[in-house]
């Protein structure tokens, strides 16, 4: 085959066909609003997610995985025809990504984001002082004694009930007995 000048020969010659354009439109990604990512909610309550209305859209899917579990496929998921939907879950970590849907079909994927429901029972962390005193060190040793010695957790310590600005973050193990 040999092409010069838009023809190509190859036992015989032809034109090259004329250009064809291709407009690809479609629905962007809903903007996640809440919550935010690594926001600590207390068990039993019921989370609220919310994002941006897309332009076109008719609905919305959404999936809520347990984090272990990035690629959505065993999903708490589901339409809408809001911008946010309830979820109640138990204690864990989750990701979460909602997707706009319209006539033509669904649009791409959110970003993932992630919650968690905190699991940690406060009679299982020991803290070597009286932590309903008011005067908590700002550093100190302590001890995680899990239900099993399977699991891991994560400690986040704070100075305020709502756990929002912790002064320590880590994950461990519970100690062997």
């Amino acid at each position: 085959m040999v092409c010069k000048d838009k023809k190509c020969e190859w036992r015989w010659g032809s034109d090259w066909s004329n250009v064809a354009q291709i407009t690809v439109s479609g629905l962007d990604f809903p903007r996640l609003k809440t919550p935010t990512a690594g926001t600590i909610f207390e068990k039993g309550t019921d989370v609220q997610i919310a994002f941006d209305a897309v332009d076109g859209a008719t609905g919305y899917d959404f999936q809520v995985v347990a984090s272990t579990d990035a690629a959505f496929h065993a999903d708490y998921g589901g339409s809408t025809g809001a911008t946010n939907f309830t979820f109640r879950a138990s204690a864990g970590i989750y990701n979460y990504r909602v997707r706009a849907k319209g006539t033509a079909g669904p649009g791409p994927w959110s970003e993932v984001r992630h919650f968690s429901i905190n699991p940690a029972p406060a009679d299982r962390l020991m803290l070597p002082f009286d932590a309903s005193s008011g005067a908590v060190p700002r550093s100190f040793p302590f001890r995680y004694e899990g239900l099993t010695l399977a699991a891991k957790i994560r400690v986040t310590i704070a100075e305020k009930e709502a756990i929002d600005a912790p002064f320590l973050t880590g994950r461990m193990s519970p100690t062997c007995k």
